[in-house]
């Protein structure tokens, strides 16, 4: 009996779960996809730049229509991996200053490695 109760409320719980994990996976790489598009308005890459989901600040970073003060955002926040280095500097938007910046920091990242 109890092993029935203990099946039924795992059942319930995972109905009512997955989907709305499957949901925002898919809500998440949707927006993901809108951030890269070149189509996408500059006013919304400024709100998305403070999204709180990484993967969403990354494709705005490599956007190049993002900009320049949300850039320059997104370099000073970089993560302690510098992953935003690699999406800051395959933007052929960044400004001069900040890609020579972006060069040396990456050099040394790669002498590390």
């Amino acid at each position: 009996m109890l092993i029935g109760v203990i099946i039924l409320a795992i059942s319930i719980f995972a109905s009512s779960v997955i989907p709305l994990v499957i949901s925002e996976i898919v809500f998440r790489d949707s927006l993901v996809e809108k951030t890269k598009s070149p189509d996408t308005p500059t006013d919304t890459l400024i709100e998305l730049g403070k999204h709180s989901k990484l993967e969403v600040r990354l494709a705005v970073a490599g956007n190049p229509n993002t900009p320049e003060e949300v850039l320059r955002k997104l370099y000073e926040e970089k993560n302690e991996n510098n992953i935003y280095i690699l999406y800051l500097t395959k933007n052929p938007s960044l400004p001069e200053g900040l890609r020579e910046e972006l060069k040396t920091i990456r050099a040394k990242l790669q002498e590390e490695f």
